[in-house]
């Protein structure tokens, strides 16, 4: 049974050339929401305290709870690499797992390989917003130890686990980690006990195996965000950038004390939306269209009226945004008429997309691509209200070329959409059933 309705709609608005709504979504529970995941506009999971799983087949505007096998557990994070794999993040929790969208949810065994110990997860003001990194469905890494003072991988979707780097001062641990694809990650670290105190961040090339220090960030650094193999993104009170892997950073949109920036969510490099919380103003949904150099408020909350849940604060997928609250409350914001973006990320280095061929076409036709290297890859067909109706595939490939049938003679005749999704960029690309 479905557990929501939304309240009514507060106020409509313009972005871009698309109208937008938003508006606070009834979960159906009142303990804080702390995360929330979207694999398409349609169907995404939100996670709370006391074992809360939520998951949403609508675009968010209602949710079911799902069966948790950890009932009291405080779950930070929850991630999807695949269309129905993900892996949900507990504080002084286990680690979970699920294959079929979430049906059923098992603990992981964390077991390190040595075989002695197993992976302790941090909480309080150990456990960070970017705990976890999964770039598909077997190969990810998390942050763990009893301070979170060490990294942890698998490359078998959590059957075996080693470490991969490990700290040895008890005041310094982990803030955050990101990984671009299986060899290219990121981390922040510093010192726990001193909020003023700088944070270093490390980079590895070969997938965990040897980390090296390349930089030191200041204003406390809050969350990490691996674009490209050189592309680095830190959110900290205003947004740090890298282009050279973390080696040197330039500062957009800073901001103070007052009105603070507290994450982001990316519709490429240069389009993105920013949650800020503020001490003597309303807290802002805020889009940019120039690469976090300038925002422009979409939602604005008075203070007081919407608690939000730290410390992930904002989520969603393309123009669906989402902000979780610590009351089970969630704000909903959709910026309509934007199904699937036009806008090419950084894809070219990683991926190319043809053109369908026939197109028009009835019923079949196929779409062409190319792996500049290996990966994971999802190729997906939409329909122009931005319903999902087809996932032609969803797995591992090597670099090549290869191509993908559509058969639409089940479909009505229309414009239909298609997304290659590879690495963390996406190309995509429209084609006319016409019967």
């Amino acid at each position: 049974m479905k557990l929501c309705a939304f309240l009514s709609v507060l106020s409509l608005m313009l972005v871009g050339n698309a109208v937008a709504e938003w508006h606070f979504v009834e979960t159906g529970v009142e303990t804080p929401i702390n995360d929330i995941c979207f694999v398409d506009r349609n169907t995404g999971w939100a996670v709370g305290d006391n074992g809360v799983i939520l998951k949403s087949t609508d675009g968010g505007e209602s949710w079911q709870r799902q069966e948790c096998p950890a009932e009291s557990a405080a779950i930070m994070r929850i991630v999807f690499p695949g269309a129905e794999t993900g892996y949900a993040y507990c504080t002084s929790g286990p680690l979970m797992k699920t294959v079929d969208g979430g049906d059923s949810w098992t603990i992981v065994d964390t077991t390190v390989a040595d075989g002695d110990s197993s992976i302790t997860f941090t909480g309080g003001h150990y456990g960070t917003a970017t705990n976890m990194s999964f770039v598909d469905e077997n190969t990810g890494w998390v942050i763990g130890g009893s301070f979170g003072q060490a990294i942890y991988m698998t490359h078998d979707g959590g059957e075996t686990w080693e470490e991969s780097t490990r700290l040895n001062h008890y005041y310094i641990h982990f803030t955050g980690i990101d990984f671009y694809d299986e060899n290219n990650g990121w981390a922040l670290f510093g010192d726990y006990h001193d909020n003023f105190a700088p944070v270093n961040v490390a980079v590895t090339s070969d997938g965990g195996r040897h980390w090296h220090d390349c930089g030191v960030l200041y204003n406390t650094p809050k969350r990490i965000f691996a674009r490209s193999e050189s592309e680095v993104w830190v959110t900290s009170k205003g947004i740090r950038i890298s282009h050279d892997g973390a080696m040197s950073f330039e500062s957009r949109g800073h901001t103070g004390l007052s009105h603070m920036l507290r994450n982001i969510h990316f519709i490429d490099s240069e389009h993105l939306y920013a949650w800020f919380s503020s001490t003597d103003s309303p807290c802002s949904l805020e889009y940019s269209q120039d690469g976090g150099i300038t925002f422009e408020p979409v939602v604005q909350i008075a203070r007081g009226t919407f608690s939000f849940s730290s410390p992930n604060f904002i989520a969603g997928y393309g123009h669906l945004v989402f902000v979780p609250g610590r009351d089970g409350r969630i704000l909903r914001f959709k910026a309509d008429n934007v199904a699937v973006m036009d806008h090419e990320s950084e894809l070219p280095a990683v991926a190319k997309l043809g053109g369908n061929s026939p197109n028009p076409f009835n019923p079949a036709t196929t779409i062409p691509f190319s792996l500049c290297r290996d990966g994971h890859v999802r190729l997906e067909v939409f329909d122009i209200s931005g319903r999902r109706v087809a996932t032609l595939l969803d797995e591992r490939l090597n670099a090549g070329d290869y191509s993908a049938a559509f058969d639409g003679r089940r479909l009505p005749s229309g414009v239909y959409l298609y997304r290659l999704n590879a690495g963390k960029s996406s190309l995509n690309g429209k084609m006319l059933l016409l019967k």
